[in-house]
């Protein structure tokens, strides 16, 4: 800015100034937040500036743009001002402090598992409005969950990829109500001797704010029919096939004919039959009148090769 003087003489004098304009410094904390009691919570503004924090608890200063609150027992009001040495500006955030939301989600089912047989297991949510990510892990040499469904309840769950093994569900209960999800767990026959006569599903919490949630495991009878000393031999896991109360139930991941003869332990057929077979779909072979003894199983399909040794035990 130029100023420019006069008198009657006609003289003039002038004189100049430099008035700079600084820019209003951005301050910006985080939006409102809710936080769990006795929970911590670090705030961070941006660098450059010269801070003053200040709230109504105490909290602890790590540097001029770092600030900590510690076990925190009651909602937080936090204000900040900033700074440039010429200008400055303010922003506040509120911290909510909660206690603990107790969650109980369960797993349940009604029955008892047949290898090749898609099985439906329960999950339970209760009535309080929250969100979470939830997995499901279970054991995927014997099992496989395939698939969710909302049995009762408006929750929205979506499946997330997730590593094998492990199902992972994100869900929300905003309405507040009490819902239930089914889970189709597809049960695989083991290839190799079986030790024991349960399945069990483990339920890890992924995320959940402010919230105490008790999960709850199930473990899963397998019918006592189930023959799990049948070793399987060259078997591919596509395929599935198990003796249940005189029954073989089989199932094929391919449209194929399938060959099914079964004999001595002398060599000597007692039973031969073609069996066309659909992807996915379940048959059943009725094992004819056998004395007792040990029986050789021969399953042959397009791309599968099994042999199964029966002991017949009972007449």
């Amino acid at each position: 800015m130029i100023i420019v003087n006069g008198d009657r003489n006609g003289c003039e004098s002038a004189d100049s100034v430099y008035i700079k304009v600084e820019d209003i410094p951005l301050v910006t904390l985080p939006v409102d937040t809710v936080i769990c009691k006795g929970n911590d919570i670090e705030l961070n503004a941006n660098a450059g500036l010269q801070y003053l924090w200040e709230s109504n608890e105490a909290f602890d200063t790590l540097s001029n743009n770092k600030i900590i609150f510690r076990n925190a027992k009651k909602s937080i009001i936090v204000k900040l001002t900033g700074t440039n040495g010429l200008c400055s500006a303010t922003d506040e955030m509120a911290i909510n402090v909660k206690d603990p939301l107790n969650i109980p989600i369960a797993l349940s089912f009604s029955g008892e598992m047949i290898p090749g047989i898609r099985f439906p297991i329960m999950l339970n949510l209760p009535s309080y409005s929250f969100k979470i990510k939830l997995a499901i892990e279970y054991d995927s040499t014997s099992g496989i969950i395939e698939s969710h469904s909302i049995k009762s309840g408006s929750v929205i769950a979506k499946q997330f990829p997730s590593r094998t093994g492990e199902y992972l569900l994100d869900i929300e209960n905003t309405k507040q109500e009490s819902a239930i999800i089914e889970l189709q767990l597809n049960p695989l026959l083991p290839h190799d001797v079986r030790t024991s006569n349960t399945y069990k599903l483990k339920l890890a919490e992924q995320d959940m704010n402010c919230a105490d949630v008790q999960l709850q495991d199930c473990t899963i009878p397998y019918m006592p029919g189930c023959a799990w000393t049948y070793r399987p031999i060259n078997a591919l896991p596509t395929y599935q096939c198990i003796i249940i109360e005189n029954m073989i139930h089989l199932r094929s991941a391919f449209n194929e004919t399938m060959h099914c003869r079964i004999t001595t332990i002398d060599g000597r057929t007692i039973h031969d039959e073609q069996i066309t077979m659909r992807s996915g779909e379940q048959y059943f072979v009725k094992l004819p009148p056998m004395n007792i003894g040990m029986y050789a199983i021969t399953l042959q399909g397009q791309y599968w090769n099994q042999t199964l040794l029966y002991p017949k035990t009972d007449k």
